[in-house]
């Protein structure tokens, strides 16, 4: 049982990892097309924080 609650629990964090990423792509793209430099930074720092949800 022990594996499986880790192989879940791996599974759920690598689900999370996907979706964060897939975001940052879009907003990252959005941003790069529009040259807005200045929005990098947060978009780095949003994608981030939602990665570290996936530690707890």
């Amino acid at each position: 049982a022990k594996s499986a609650d880790r192989q879940a629990r791996f599974d759920r964090q690598r689900a999370i990892f996907k979706a964060c990423d897939e975001v940052w792509e879009r907003q990252f793209n959005a941003a790069r097309q529009a040259r807005d430099t200045g929005a990098y930074k947060a978009i780095h720092e949003q994608r981030n924080a939602c990665r570290s949800q996936a530690r707890e």
